[in-house]
């Protein structure tokens, strides 16, 4: 969570969401460690059907950002990651991640809060169906997450943040 000294690990529960259509499949979602991985055979409808959570993340109002983590992929595909409120109406930034299909990929996502300070917000990564956008079936990966505040991110650099939401 944020306002460390040094960056600290981002630790998930094990919520995922199969919402929706009744077509959604994940064969399998395990987490051992600092790895969560998903088994997808059937990505849903929509972004949302499939999707990794974390709660309870502090943010602090004109803040930048920096979510940094590792991902492997048995396709190229893209995934979204967006910081929200719990009630899904401010959206604190995030933003569109293409993934090339490969193991050990790393990811930086950069983003600016100029909402107002938030004690409860909430990460979520969507790999369910993007429309007009490669999202195929199959393993995905995650681990060594870390966010931290980055003075050197402003409202401008990060240009993906402060809204409502986007979808």
């Amino acid at each position: 969570r944020p306002g460390a000294e040094q960056p600290e690990i981002l630790r998930f529960a094990n919520e995922q969401t199969g919402m929706g259509e009744g077509n959604i499949k994940i064969d399998k979602v395990s987490f051992d460690g600092n790895k969560a991985t998903f088994d997808i055979s059937n990505v849903g409808t929509v972004d949302w059907h499939v999707q990794l959570k974390h709660g309870a993340i502090k943010l602090a109002n004109n803040q930048g950002y920096r979510l940094t983590f590792t991902v492997s992929s048995t396709t190229a595909r893209t995934i979204k990651i967006g910081f929200m409120d719990t009630e899904y109406v401010n959206w604190y930034g995030g933003g569109d991640v293409v993934l090339n299909g490969t193991t050990n990929q790393k990811v930086t996502v950069d983003f600016y809060n100029s909402l107002g300070d938030n004690a409860n917000a909430q990460m979520m990564i969507s790999m369910g169906k993007i429309d007009g956008v490669a999202t195929p079936a199959g393993n995905i990966s995650f681990s060594d997450f870390c966010l931290v505040k980055c003075d050197t991110v402003t409202a401008s650099s990060a240009g993906n943040g402060g809204g409502s939401n986007p979808n």
